[in-house]
């Protein structure tokens, strides 16, 4: 749990060699209060039967939100991870977002890469790139993907390579199997066995 002041929990600081006696109400409510705390800042996951893990956000990402709000509900995710998942000091990480669904990557994978993780940060997209094997061309490979939104709508991602882990952050419905099936096989094809595969969905 998270401490944060409020004016409630201020009422209840008590210094050194104090002491105050407080009725049963201001204790219950002293309770209530922590109770709601520690509800509103615990992270919501599960793991469903596929053994995806399910984060349960309240927040729509693609659109203009308090800063503060998407760290806190990224903290919580960081926290899912560190109990679900291991990454090794050292271990080289893939974090992939999906699309316009890509700021949790780049945070997560900052918070491992402070860890000792070694992080590669990408994500698939609509752009189509021509690839080249020049030396110093910045795209050597490029793999054609269903996208996880739309099936019927073409989405690329670039320079695969082998990794120790690959985490897949996506805000699709993972249900829709098409596009999510496409994604992992070209990571599996690059010789990426360890994926986990994170739904942040919201509630």
């Amino acid at each position: 749990l998270l401490y944060q002041a409020s004016p409630i929990t201020e009422r209840y600081r008590i210094g050194e060699g104090e002491k105050e006696a407080y009725g049963l109400e201001e204790i219950a409510a002293l309770r209530n209060h922590v109770v709601d705390q520690a509800n509103r800042l615990a992270p919501l996951f599960e793991r469903d039967a596929r053994g995806y893990l399910i984060y349960e956000g309240n927040l729509e990402l693609r659109r203009l939100q308090d800063a503060g709000e998407i760290a806190r509900q990224c903290d919580g995710l960081l926290a899912m991870l560190e109990r679900e998942c291991s990454f090794a000091q050292g271990e080289r990480v893939l974090v992939l977002g999906t699309e316009e669904f890509m700021y949790p990557a780049l945070w997560i994978g900052r918070q491992l890469q402070q860890a000792g993780c070694q992080v590669w940060c990408h994500a698939t997209t609509r752009s189509p790139i021509v690839p080249s094997p020049q030396e110093g061309y910045p795209l050597h490979s490029r793999w054609c993907l269903r996208s996880l939104y739309d099936e019927g709508r073409v989405t690329y991602l670039y320079n695969l390579t082998r990794y120790d882990s690959v985490l897949l952050l996506t805000d699709a419905d993972t249900k829709s199997a098409a596009g999510l099936a496409d994604l992992t096989a070209a990571l599996q094809q690059t010789g990426n066995e360890r994926i986990h595969i994170v739904e942040w969905r919201r509630l």
